[in-house]
């Protein structure tokens, strides 16, 4: 099989410039290399929680009303980007169950808001986390500050990730895009950390809620091509 062939919903390969014209895809898509197994949803027989099938990547986009949630799994490893408001942290922990996480490997914190950041505080008390990556954005919100705090009496590492920084995700190469390594933007939407997910043929772009300073950093930059997935906000006309 393709390494595309297990997208569960709708989704289209597009160059970067015809990205401008759509509007953000909300989905569970599953990318399968040659050895196939069931799709995100499916589970295996009997019931219980389903864990991607050996040898895949998994991308998950947790329905959290206003906000994002992503959950990424890979080699045997998990990664949750984003975990909506305060109220959501519960679904999104039922959630990394019915998945089969037992802890994550990382979590990214798109942006300080709290729309995305709310529910880790139920994901830190049912999970452990081995690592935090933020962009480093100085925003000091008193839920931002509940967040750290909890991270730190996690136990978790904190890494600041900029565009430029390649880390291997169980296999699945995961390119930091954006914030640039430099000085920030003055808008905290443009400072989202953006990671590129790269298996196969496949290109996946998370890009948190960038608007139009950072998407034209990034079409500037080397990471420019088809998409096979794209998740932001809003997309603008670049």
């Amino acid at each position: 099989m393709a390494a595309a062939r297990g997208i569960e919903e709708r989704t289209s390969r597009f160059t970067r410039e015809a990205a401008s014209l759509l509007t953000p895809l909300l989905l569970a898509l599953s990318l399968l290399s040659p050895a196939c197994g069931f799709l995100p949803g499916e589970g295996p027989p009997g019931g219980g929680a389903a864990p991607p099938p050996s040898g895949s990547l998994s991308v998950s986009f947790i329905d959290v009303g206003q906000g994002d949630g992503v959950l990424v799994q890979a080699g045997g490893e998990d990664y949750l980007i984003d975990a909506g408001r305060p109220e959501e942290g519960p679904n999104v922990v039922d959630f990394l169950r019915s998945r089969g996480v037992k802890d994550l490997d990382g979590i990214v914190v798109s942006n300080p808001d709290a729309d995305h950041i709310g529910g880790f505080l139920d994901v830190f008390d049912a999970f452990e986390v081995d690592t935090v990556y933020v962009s480093g954005d100085p925003k000091g919100t008193l839920t931002y500050n509940t967040f750290l705090r909890s991270a730190r009496e996690e136990g978790s590492d904190f890494e600041v990730v900029r565009a430029g920084r390649r880390m291997d995700w169980g296999g699945v190469q995961a390119d930091v895009i954006a914030p640039p390594p430099g000085e920030l933007f003055s808008e905290t939407n443009d400072n989202s950390v953006a990671i590129l997910l790269t298996y196969a043929t496949a290109r996946v772009l998370l890009a948190g809620d960038a608007e139009a300073r950072e998407e034209e950093y990034m079409a500037n930059g080397p990471y420019t091509g088809s998409l096979t997935v794209i998740n932001v906000r809003k997309l603008h006309t670049i």
